[in-house]
């Protein structure tokens, strides 16, 4: 083997050697999961499925996107059943990755294309088992049509739920956006308003009647 031979083999091994090392780069980027991370599963009534992404890491942006945690746009295929967290011309937003910097997080998520009824399935599990520092207290699902039908989703106390049929003004409704909110915080509670009423009235005369007609 010539000098020249060898010199030009020795040059072809570094390339290979650096082309797999950056990869490899490409590749451990790819794969770098969030200390949080929790889905939403979608299945309309024509058995069209949808899902989308929510996580939260202390090294994740505040704000846009973070594409190191798969948070990047991709076409948005309004031609079938599509669920994302916002769209924009050809492009959606099928996961969000948030900072740590904000005690609670909320995202609406919308859909096209679906019929009704949409069943919602995710994992408890999830919310409970990560690597945050901190324990997540609060996890919703809710909306202005879900109020109507008094349903706010706790989803620490179950699995899934059914988005049903219905009519608004003699037309069909529908369930979105639909509010994803989750929070570090202690969820509100009436214990404060119960002892306040239990000061501010008195009963007379005593004994009387456990039963009070306001």
């Amino acid at each position: 083997m010539t000098y020249l031979h060898r010199v030009s083999f020795i040059l072809k091994a570094v390339i290979v050697f650096l082309s797999v090392c950056c990869m490899s780069v490409m590749n451990t980027q790819a794969q770098v999961q969030p200390q949080f991370k929790f889905y939403l599963a979608f299945e309309d009534a024509k058995h069209e499925k949808d899902t989308v992404w929510f996580g939260v890491d202390e090294s994740a942006a505040s704000q846009g996107l973070d594409s190191i945690f798969g948070d990047t746009l991709i076409p948005y295929d309004t031609n079938i059943f599509n669920v994302s967290f916002g769209f924009a011309d050809t492009l959606c937003r099928k996961t969000v990755i948030n900072g740590t910097d904000q005690n609670s997080w909320g995202r609406y998520i919308y859909s096209i294309n679906h019929q009704l009824p949409i069943t919602i399935r995710w994992d408890t599990n999830l919310l409970k088992n990560h690597t945050l520092p901190f324990e997540l207290k609060q996890a919703t699902l809710y909306n202005n049509n879900y109020l109507t039908l008094n349903k706010t989703v706790d989803l620490f106390k179950s699995d899934s739920v059914m988005l049903p049929e219905f009519t608004v003004g003699g037309g069909a409704g529908n369930h979105f956006p639909l509010m994803l909110f989750l929070s570090k915080n202690d969820p509100p509670d009436d214990v404060g308003i119960k002892n306040t009423i239990s000061d501010a009235f008195s009963v007379y005369p005593k004994p009387a009647s456990t039963i009070l007609n306001v």
